[in-house]
């Protein structure tokens, strides 16, 4: 089990990739944008989760599961589901005062973050210098 989970990993981080028509990352987006992005991506995760499972269904239905199929249309949800948190999460970053600005990425990050939202740097070291000031 735990080498198709690290196959959804790998299918995700590639579909991850190369998405030229991606929207701008939620950072970038103005609180009208954010809230309908956000309502877009809940109700293509809510289809794409129902077509999973009808998916998974038929296939069991007619006994014959193919597992690459089903792992990659999981890798599909996941990432929209990634997409999804990070909206919320800047959503939620927009209502609050930003702690600081990760120093490798530039993203902006709320007061008691330990790791960057954008890049995953450590911020113990840039909360730190802040507190010191």
């Amino acid at each position: 089990m735990s080498h198709s989970l690290a196959r959804l990993g790998d299918l995700a981080r590639t579909l991850g990739r190369g998405n030229k028509d991606a929207p701008p990352p939620p950072g970038q987006l103005g609180r009208e944008a954010l809230r309908a992005r956000r309502e877009a991506l809940v109700a293509e995760f809510a289809r794409r989760q129902y077509d999973l499972g009808g998916l998974v269904y038929e296939m069991a239905a007619r006994d014959h599961i193919r597992l690459d199929i089903v792992l990659r249309k999981a890798a599909e949800l996941q990432q929209l589901d990634w997409e999804l948190a990070a909206v919320e999460w800047s959503s939620k970053l927009g209502e609050q005062a930003a702690a600081g600005a990760c120093p490798g990425c530039g993203r902006l990050f709320p007061e008691g973050a330990v790791f960057c939202p954008g890049c995953g740097r450590p911020l113990s070291g840039v909360n730190a210098e802040r507190d010191a000031r």
